[in-house]
């Protein structure tokens, strides 16, 4: 049987959408793992968390403040994310690095008072990995390596996953 290569044409069109196809098919799974979870508005002006008497994910107790910070910051990730992948799309390396640097480490501000001593060790060191990976998403990118940029961003995408399996916010009593 004779083996049929594609051509480069076709190998373009795949390469440059199978990177945005899964990230888009993780972030669905994500979706339907917060909405199978159920939502409940804990106060008035409180945020709404996920929650769940079977959930076996570690609660992260935070003040209202470190809440509303915390998912702040995580709004930001996604919007970078979805950022990252629409540049990709037409292989834009400058707003690809420009995108990602704004979540690197350098350029975070400062977080509220007590919130890093609020955080378990693990969530914080996986919340530093996570910057760093855009770090080295933007620095791939800089250097005109998209297949890197790609594998950072892909290890970026795992420790997201990985925190949302492994821990939920709650409100601290």
């Amino acid at each position: 049987m004779t083996q049929v290569e594609p051509s480069p044409e076709l190998r373009t069109h795949i390469e440059k959408w199978l990177v945005p196809a899964i990230l888009a098919a993780i972030l669905a799974v994500l979706v339907a793992i917060y909405l199978s979870q159920g939502r409940t508005q804990l106060k008035s002006t409180g945020p709404n968390i996920a929650h769940g008497r079977e959930d076996a994910r570690s609660p992260v107790p935070l003040t209202p403040e470190h809440v509303d910070h915390v998912l702040n910051e995580m709004r930001g990730l996604m919007t970078a994310l979805s950022g990252i992948q629409t540049a990709r799309l037409s292989n834009d390396l400058a707003a690809i690095a420009t995108t990602a640097r704004l979540q690197s480490p350098a350029a975070r501000g400062t977080p509220p008072s007590g919130l890093r001593q609020s955080l378990p060790s693990e969530f914080a060191a996986m919340s530093r990995e996570l910057r760093n990976d855009f770090t080295f998403v933007a620095q791939a990118a800089q250097k005109g390596d998209l297949a890197l940029a790609d594998r950072h961003l892909s290890a970026a995408m795992a420790k997201c996953v990985a925190c949302h399996e492994g821990y939920r916010l709650t409100l601290a009593e």
